[in-house]
């Protein structure tokens, strides 16, 4: 297993302020990590950071490869006319450019990323229709388009129904399985327990721990107060 993401002495935080400090880990093409840690504990905060959104306030994040990232929340105005095919397609904007223009295979990748997260049949539905939780899915659809090889997620289960968790949560074990580093922020305990490794941020620490399934538990330097 090749490493996608590293991080030593990791700082994090907005402007210099740290919220989390002296993270390092190394994650590898394949695994799983489920970012866990009440509101505020500087989940969105490590994600951003990670994924190159915010830069490090101390330390050193390097990626092996392309990144996708979901934030907690995506500005739309869900009034303007845009279908849930032509939201979609915005994942392709590096390799279509300006002009939006689709191909064939485009299409057919579009089609795929919408089947992925049971929206095919809602593809020409306007975005303002579409539910909290199907819209939240629509927003993942979009971040697998490009085929990135390491997946930030923050809370990509927000607004999802039993069965959207169910479906998403297969997805997730299915990109592991082609290859790609996944790490999502989780509220859901039996969720997290399904990623083969969790970071947790509480009482000003940054626990890693593994899944019921693997061994181990590894306290990193806490959290800034």
């Amino acid at each position: 297993m090749s490493d996608a993401l590293a991080f030593e002495a990791l700082s994090c935080g907005h402007g210099r302020q740290p919220v989390i400090r002296g993270l390092s880990g190394v994650l590898g093409r394949g695994q799983t990590v489920a970012l866990t840690g009440a509101n505020g504990s500087g989940k969105s905060t490590v994600l951003a950071t990670l994924a190159g959104q915010l830069a490090p306030v101390a330390g050193l994040v390097v990626r092996s490869g392309t990144v996708g990232y979901l934030p907690q929340a995506i500005a739309l105005n869900r009034d303007v006319p845009v279908t849930a095919r032509t939201f979609a397609a915005m994942g392709l904007w590096n390799e279509l450019g300006p002009l939006g223009r689709t191909g064939p295979s485009h299409r057919r990748r579009i089609d795929a990323a919408l089947e992925a997260v049971g929206l095919e049949k809602l593809a020409d539905r306007t975005v303002a229709t579409l539910s909290g939780g199907e819209f939240r899915r629509l927003c993942i659809a979009r971040v697998l388009l490009p085929d990135p090889d390491i997946l930030l997620l923050d809370e990509p289960l927000a607004a999802l129904d039993a069965d959207g968790i169910a479906l998403v949560m297969d997805c997730l074990a299915g990109w592991a399985a082609a290859g790609r580093c996944v790490v999502a922020s989780v509220h859901e305990a039996a969720a997290a327990a399904r990623f083969g490794r969790r970071l947790h941020l509480a009482d000003a620490q940054a626990i890693w721990m593994d899944s019921p399934a693997r061994s181990g538990l590894h306290v990193i330097q806490g959290l800034a107060g």
